[in-house]
């Protein structure tokens, strides 16, 4: 049996002949979505004689350790890559290309949504199968809207400011929206909704100083100035989304479908009274835009079966496959026949947020991602708390960024 790494959980799942080739698999699940990978991994070892499976969970740090095994030689067959770390893995050619293992009606590529597997395809090469995602949306409480006798629906940036102004004017909620210090979720969006960008069409360049940003990040700034939102773990005493709204500390907060299980099993009266939007706002002249989050299943460049490798991939990412992680409602499948299904219907937060992914934006800005993703929320969290205007806050992100990481 192989040894479990500090930290981490190794499982062999079968004991076939020592001359079977091994395809090791590795994930940070926890939880239910970690039961419910071992339990696939296990059904597609039992099904396959031909090969042994072995799965190793890393529910912390998995990207440094995944990072330390490619350096070492010792990097997993199959594992999780999300959108943001896939660019420097798929430059580096450090992936299998799944493009001839995939080009099959049994497979059904063709059902995978473009903008989510677009996110791990280069050059025409695609290197990983995206297993689920959720957009981006506003959750909101319904009840506090109505006691506040104000619009349950948010067409603009207007409206859903109007709402918050009467939400706290009328009822006892003191802070209406609910945000994290960096803003990612929140503030992304806003920029993308008024026509924006973090680079320039060829990645080359970084334009998160333009107006258009500036004034995402002013209207995100006069909310909380006003007093008309809070901060996690601040003026909203929960350090995340689900309990805010769960215990009415807040009527709106942006998220994705990891809200769902969260608040259905921890706080099912107060989730009778939530919605999902149906349409992100814009400001005028703007775009109903948001954040599309996603993880593949993706093989290394070098398994030593990489048939076996890539058969892995498409069973965990086949419709099958796919639907047993899916159902669980903690993240969206990433085939449209699948949303399709009825299950959906009785799940309309779930629903409603999978409307809003014609037009979301994958996290996802070339190779130096994680660093331009954390140099412009730094600078956000800055204007937001104070320090610094809007204009000089985006452009000091847009000069560290093109003079320290794209240069």
């Amino acid at each position: 049996m192989a040894t479990a790494l500090t930290g981490c959980s190794t499982n062999v799942l079968s004991q076939s002949a020592s001359t079977t080739p091994t395809i090791s698999a590795s994930s940070w699940a926890t939880g239910t979505e970690d039961e419910i990978v071992t339990r696939i991994l296990s059904e597609y070892d039992q099904a396959h004689p031909e090969v042994n499976v072995v799965y190793q969970n890393i529910p912390s740090g998995f990207d440094q350790q995944l990072k330390t095994e490619y350096a070492g030689g010792t990097e997993p067959d199959v594992f999780y890559l999300s959108a943001e770390e896939a660019p420097q893995y798929m430059e580096n050619e450090a992936l299998l290309d799944m493009t001839p293992y995939i080009q099959n009606a049994a497979y059904n590529v063709d059902g995978l949504i473009d903008n989510l597997i677009s996110a791990f395809q280069h050059q025409g090469k695609t290197y990983g199968i995206p297993k689920d995602y959720t957009p981006v949306g506003i959750y909101y409480n319904e009840a506090h809207l109505q006691k506040a006798g104000t619009k349950t629906t948010f067409d603009t940036w207007d409206d859903f400011r109007t709402a918050l102004e009467d939400v706290k004017r009328k009822t006892e909620i003191e802070y209406p929206l609910a945000f994290n210090s960096e803003p990612r979720e929140t503030f992304l969006p806003l920029v993308w909704q008024n026509g924006g960008a973090v680079l320039n069409e060829d990645g080359t360049e970084c334009v998160i100083g333009s107006t258009e940003a500036i004034e995402a990040l002013q209207f995100l700034m006069d909310l909380y100035d006003d007093g008309l939102a809070g901060m996690y773990s601040a003026e909203i005493p929960v350090d995340w989304g689900a309990p805010a709204l769960g215990e009415n500390h807040t009527t709106a907060a942006m998220g994705g479908a990891w809200f769902v299980s969260a608040l259905q099993e921890e706080y099912p009266e107060t989730t009778k009274s939530l919605q999902m939007v149906k349409r992100m706002p814009k400001p005028p002249g703007g775009e109903r835009a948001t954040l599309l989050l996603t993880t593949a299943w993706a093989p290394s460049a070098t398994p030593t079966d990489k048939k076996g490798a890539a058969g892995l991939v498409k069973a965990l990412t086949n419709q099958q496959g796919m639907w047993a992680w899916a159902k669980t409602g903690t993240a969206l499948p990433s085939r449209q026949s699948l949303l399709e299904r009825n299950f959906y219907n009785k799940q309309p937060l779930l629903g409603n947020i999978a409307n809003l992914t014609e037009g979301g934006y994958p996290l996802q800005f070339g190779l130096n991602t994680g660093r331009i993703i954390d140099t412009v929320l730094s600078e956000v969290e800055g204007a937001v708390s104070g320090d610094n205007s809007a204009d000089s806050a985006m452009k000091s992100a847009e000069r560290l960024i093109n003079n320290n990481i794209l240069s």
